[in-house]
């Protein structure tokens, strides 16, 4: 049994998208023909956005790390994730993997990670595990 130890960095992609969706309420407030009281509550739902937006900033910027094993356990070295086995529905694409895991307790989690997070090496290894978990048949996490 070997394992991966893999290193996330914060992805430039993630970010630039971030700062684009980050002009959206201004953009919104100053072209919407609302007054009033409905320009209250848009001013409102801004600050809600943009209070959700830094948290998934703040959170992009952190850089984290993760073992996987051959045989699909899945290990998290931080507070944000838990650790698990990986399960069947993750996807690889050229630009972007989807990393699907169940914990211990049963709760099935998601994460992308984009290929500007980790090496070309790592990021091909974590493309064969997740199609390995993915296509391996008969087991617990497959239908």
């Amino acid at each position: 049994m070997s394992a991966f130890n893999i290193r996330l960095k914060p992805s430039v992609y993630a970010q630039i998208g971030m700062a684009l969706l980050a002009l959206m309420p201004p953009l919104v407030l100053a072209f919407s023909p609302l007054q009033g009281y409905w320009l209250y509550l848009l001013a409102l739902l801004a600050f809600i956005y943009y209070w959700q937006w830094y948290s998934h900033f703040a959170r992009l910027r952190q850089q984290q790390m993760l073992t996987l094993t051959n045989d699909g356990l899945l290990h998290w070295f931080g507070p944000y994730n838990s650790s698990g086995r990986l399960t069947a529905g993750g996807l690889v694409a050229q630009y972007a993997v989807k990393l699907c895991w169940r914990d211990q307790s049963g709760k099935q989690h998601q994460r992308w990670i984009l290929v500007d997070q980790c090496d070309e090496p790592q990021y091909r290894a974590l493309a064969r595990l997740i199609n390995q978990s993915s296509w391996s048949a008969g087991g617990p996490d497959t239908l």
